[in-house]
């Protein structure tokens, strides 16, 4: 029921109340301070909400289910600014602190849709997130460690950025949600996978150092749930031990998902320029520079759709004598019907003063390949923005044209 759980949240049906109890914790919080202990977020002491018993918890489980539930599906992968919460069930601190059990948290949400409350697809995606992915990733880390937490298959090195203890960017995704995580100790699973956990990835941080964050930040992290989300589902450090493809996109995905990009300092529809949204250039500078990880023959069994994208030219380039210069260049006739279009796009990379090459006859990467592979192969590349369709006869481009130049920031990027 994926294709039916995919939606943007349009206002209605309302977020309802947050149904979890407070709880006043500033004596304690006192005494935390007063104790030296280094912290970072807001403590939230005086009106902490979550559960703190099982009957609390039930009573979560319970509101959940009535109020929730039946809208789960529609908006799980939704975000907005607006609605923090949506019609998440927020019940995975008292799972992962055993005020609850898994089994009757499932039952519940059956008996939701048996008795015509909650529809099958709400009831089967939360459903499948607790006994299929949960139990997946506890049978993970069980089976491969210690040693797992070491992993960086991809060999990704960079600091994470300064605002990732603020939230302090200019780029409102992010800023939303870690802002959000800094403030409540939560966020849902796209927040955690396809906005932080995508940047992450993209500007090539250490996932090491991501796992600490994560891990630090959330309060229903423990680590043997966080730890191979983060490491193998989010940052691919595992080598494709959990996942087949890295869980990347461009600023096509989050604009389609939500609101965050408006009132953006960045335009998600721009690629280039003081504008342009820096997911798109680190989209392609990812899939350039791993390469050889993600599209050599010895990567087919464990990526064999993206190496097959690499093989067929969607990623081929050729480097000029100006290494300042890259073109990228793609053939999509073959992955498209015979009469159908061909894209055209410019793209950048992450480096600053990029030229872009437009020579004749030179098909250039378009920043939307979802639809060559979106039947077959959902979410592999969730990529671009609006690309421009224009007929396979008319493919060449005008040795007039002058270059353009790029203007996105160096990585690491600080903004």
């Amino acid at each position: 029921f994926d294709h039916d759980n995919r939606k943007r949240w349009p206002g209605t049906p309302p977020e309802p109340a947050d149904w979890r109890p407070q709880h006043d914790h500033s004596a304690l919080w006192r005494t935390v301070q007063r104790s030296g202990v280094q912290s970072f977020g807001n403590p939230q002491a005086a009106a902490l909400r979550w559960p703190l018993n099982r009957s609390e918890a039930l009573a979560c489980l319970e509101a959940f289910i009535a109020k929730a539930l039946p809208h789960f599906g529609d908006y799980e992968d939704a975000m907005s600014s607006q609605a923090p919460r949506l019609f998440h069930s927020l019940l995975s601190f008292a799972l992962n602190v055993k005020m609850l059990h898994p089994l009757e948290v499932l039952q519940c949400a059956e008996a939701a849709w048996r008795s015509g409350h909650a529809p099958l697809a709400a009831v089967e995606g939360f459903v499948r997130q607790l006994l299929g992915w949960r139990e997946y990733i506890r049978g993970i880390y069980w089976a491969h460690m210690p040693g797992y937490e070491s992993r960086n298959a991809l060999d990704h090195h960079l600091s994470l950025p300064r605002w990732f203890w603020t939230g302090d960017t200019h780029m409102r995704c992010l800023q939303q949600s870690i802002k959000q995580s800094l403030q409540t100790a939560h966020a849902h699973h796209i927040q955690r996978l396809m906005v932080i956990g995508n940047f992450a990835l993209l500007a090539g941080l250490e996932p090491q150092a991501l796992h600490r964050w994560y891990l630090g930040i959330y309060i229903d992290a423990f680590e043997w749930v966080e730890l191979p989300n983060t490491l193998g589902m989010s940052q691919r450090a595992d080598g494709g031990v959990i996942a087949t493809k890295p869980y990347v996109s461009s600023a096509a995905y989050l604009q389609r998902m939500g609101d965050y990009c408006q009132g953006c300092a960045y335009d998600p529809k721009q690629k280039t320029g003081a504008r342009a949204c820096p997911f798109n250039a680190l989209y392609w500078d990812f899939f350039d520079r791993q390469r050889e990880r993600l599209g050599s023959a010895d990567a087919r069994q464990k990526t064999g759709h993206i190496t097959a994208l690499y093989r067929t030219g969607l990623f081929r380039h050729a480097y000029g004598t100006d290494f300042g210069q890259i073109e990228f260049t793609a053939q999509f006739c073959q992955h498209l019907g015979q009469g159908d279009c061909v894209m055209k796009k410019g793209v950048a990379l992450a480096q600053a003063q990029l030229a872009l090459l437009h020579r004749k006859e030179t098909l250039f990467c378009a920043n939307n390949l979802s639809g060559c592979i979106k039947d077959s192969q959902r979410g592999c590349i969730i990529a671009g923005v609006d690309a421009q369709r224009i007929a396979a006869h008319s493919c060449s481009g005008s040795a007039s044209r002058p270059c353009s130049r790029a203007t996105v920031p160096s990585r690491p990027l600080t903004n």
